[in-house]
């Protein structure tokens, strides 16, 4: 009965554990969107200002009309942008997502643990139950404390863990990157 309840725990441990892997890449992926809109904005910011710096300078050499309604679209364009960024900080919604990321990475990782020590069986099933409630506790309030993501963020994490394999390590990779007496290889030919 104890191996069964280990079974189910394991089970649940390990779909929970799933969920935390998608929740933060998904914070991964909309922290990134965010700083490219962030960089985007911020270039367009740029090059509309050295438009306008421009246009102002060929309405003072040229007095040509057509320069000077091209500068006020431009420059309507550029206060349009301007207000946007005024209300929508988009350097602090990256921000916040990093934090959401680092702070389900924290929980990700004692689910990890936690699954490896059901499945190393070492300790008995009411300690286990215990570890798991405390954690669902801990994820419960992360999770009420994350800032929103869109099914578009959800999306591009999806791809990016099932297709790109962006989360998964391969034995070679992880050896590539041990000293050679820590390599798996090595500790399988030390043991025979």
């Amino acid at each position: 009965m104890v191996q069964n309840s280990k079974l189910l725990l394991l089970a649940q441990i390990r779909e929970i554990y799933e969920r935390v892997v998608f929740t933060h890449k998904t914070h991964e992926k909309c922290a990134d969107r965010y700083a490219q809109q962030n960089k985007n904005f911020r270039l367009a910011q740029l090059v509309l200002s050295a438009l306008i710096s421009s246009g102002l300078v060929a309405i003072i050499l040229t007095d040509q009309f057509w320069v000077e309604i091209i500068t006020a679209i431009i420059s309507f364009i550029l206060l349009c942008i301007n207000s946007y960024l005024k209300d929508f900080n988009l350097a602090s919604e990256v921000e916040k997502h990093n934090t959401a990321a680092k702070d389900v990475l924290n929980i990700r990782e004692k689910y990890f643990s936690l699954i490896r020590d059901i499945m190393a069986d070492e300790e008995p099933i009411s300690e286990l139950v215990k570890r798991r409630d405390l954690l669902q506790d801990e994820l419960s309030t992360t999770y009420h404390n994350l800032p929103r993501t869109t099914s578009k963020d959800y999306d591009k994490a999806r791809k990016a863990l099932l297709e790109n394999d962006e989360f998964t390590c391969r034995e070679e990779e992880i050896n590539a990157l041990l000293p050679e007496s820590f390599k798996m290889t090595e500790i399988s030919n030390a043991s025979h």
